[in-house]
């Protein structure tokens, strides 16, 4: 039988990480679809605009754009939850952590 060791061993987080992590995600995900959604619109009204007039093409370009504003709120709402949920872990972590390290 192998002999237990706890070399190399670590025992919690490392709360710089988690920070990081949500910050790559709100950046690479996050952001970068909002800002997809935005220059995708933009080049959608650039060819509205040229293709199409009148009150139909107005509203046409508002009702996208309430689209994306919709979206772009459903993206955020999700990553305020994902954000307090990870929190809420790294929270009951670092009390693991202390109970281990608590002198009985």
């Amino acid at each position: 039988m192998a002999a237990l060791t706890i070399e190399n061993a670590t025992v919690g987080y490392d709360s710089d990480k988690v920070a990081t992590l949500m910050s790559d995600i709100r950046a690479n995900v996050i952001d970068s679809a909002s800002q997809a959604m935005t220059d995708s619109l933009e080049a959608l009204n650039t060819a509205v605009d040229q293709a199409w007039a009148g009150h139909s093409a107005k509203v046409f370009k508002e009702n996208m754009q309430k689209d994306v504003d919709t979206v772009k709120k459903a993206l955020d709402d999700t990553y305020t939850v994902l954000h307090n949920e990870i929190i809420q872990i790294v929270k009951a972590m670092h009390q693991v952590d202390q109970e281990l390290i608590q002198e009985r």
